[in-house]
Order: C-alpha cells, then sequence, then structure tokens
C-alpha cells in the first residue's frame, strides 16, 4: 500500500529532478543566446524547489490561453512575490509556425522571465518533445489548462499530471468535465461557455 508520505516522498524527488532538468536546459538556451555569465548563473538557480511550481506545456494555439494568468498583472505579480505561500511558472511548449498569434504569446512570456521580478520564478523551456514532457508532468506541484470552452478535446497531460501524483487546475472541458469531483483538484469557472471569450 502506498501511503501519503511514500507519495510525498516521490513527487518530491521528481519535483527536484524537473528543476535540475529545467536548470540545464535553461543554461544551454541561454548560452545559445550568447547571454551574459551573469545571466547563466541566475538560470543556475531558477525554481525554488520550496516553492508551488505551477506548470504549462503544450502548443501554444491562442485558444489554449497560455498567458491568461498574467493578464491581471498587478495580481499575477502579487502572486508570484508572495513569500509566506511562494509561488512559480514553468511553461513549455511551441507555436505552429504560421501560428503569429500563438509565437507573440511565447515572446511575451519570454520578455516576463527576463524581467527582475519574475527572474527564476517565471521560466519558459524550448525545444519542447517527449522527454520534457514527461519531466514536467512528472515533478509539477499544479498542471494548469485554461483553455477557452468548449475547445479543448481532451487534455491528456493533464490527465499523465494527475497520475503521477499531481493535481490538476482546469477549466470544466475535455477531460476534466467529467473527471473533477470537487475534491481530486481545482475547477475554474462554473464550465459554462461564454458569448465574451474575455470571460
Amino acid at each position: 500500500e502506498i501511503t501519503p508520505g511514500d507519495l510525498w516522498e516521490t513527487h518530491q524527488a521528481l519535483k527536484n529532478r524537473l528543476i535540475h532538468f529545467s536548470r540545464d536546459l535553461l543554461v544551454k538556451q541561454a548560452r545559445r543566446r550568447g547571454s551574459s555569465d551573469a545571466e547563466i548563473g541566475h538560470l543556475k538557480t531558477a525554481l525554488n524547489p520550496d516553492a508551488l511550481l505551477i506548470g504549462f506545456a503544450r502548443r501554444f494555439a491562442p485558444y489554449k490561453r497560455a498567458d491568461l494568468v498574467m493578464k491581471d498583472m498587478e495580481t499575477f505579480l502579487k502572486i508570484i512575490e508572495d513569500s509566506d505561500r511562494p509561488v512559480q511558472f514553468i511553461f513549455a511548449g511551441k507555436a505552429h509556425p504560421a501560428d503569429e498569434r500563438g509565437k507573440q504569446i511565447i515572446q511575451r512570456i519570454f520578455k516576463l522571465t527576463q524581467e527582475p521580478q519574475f527572474r527564476g520564478k517565471i521560466v519558459i523551456l524550448e525545444d519542447y518533445d517527449i522527454n520534457l514532457g514527461r519531466h514536467l508532468v512528472q515533478g509539477v506541484d499544479v498542471w494548469l489548462n485554461n483553455p477557452r470552452r468548449p475547445l479543448e478535446a481532451s487534455g491528456t497531460s493533464g490527465q499523465k499530471v494527475v497520475l503521477n501524483g499531481g493535481l490538476n487546475c482546469s477549466i470544466l472541458d475535455g477531460w476534466w468535465a467529467e473527471a473533477f469531483d470537487g475534491s481530486n483538484g481545482f475547477a475554474i469557472g462554473e464550465g459554462r461557455t461564454h458569448v465574451n471569450q474575455e470571460i
């Protein structure tokens, strides 16, 4: 029988593995961009193992709204800077080459990662592949999924997170509309589709 303590210990080990894997990727990305030694030094300590780690990784299609959490920047900054309950975000994924809006979302998130107040607390990992995806679904504390309803077909990455002992936080769409029971994660909204997609 697996105890809650066993699950927690395993999750923490996988989270630490994800953080070290992410730091290595961030350093490689920075070296490719020709970043300074100081910037590379910051990346070697990115992501605090003791802070809540929220992950968002998938195709950066506009309807998936990767940057929705940043819509109210004042509130987002309060969340990131809360020293009592520290929160950090890890983003990964790709936009279709013809998807200009998706590429703009990636660029917006990347620019935020360069700002001093977000350094090491928000990261975006390039070259998303199966190996990176595996590390993410095994290591994040919470998986964020906030697509426009009713456009999410399934949301398999959230399923993988739950199977690895993480929590899902999602719009009630795709698989989560059926799986959420009020005690197994978090639901965003009430499952209604709004005409105004800004809601």
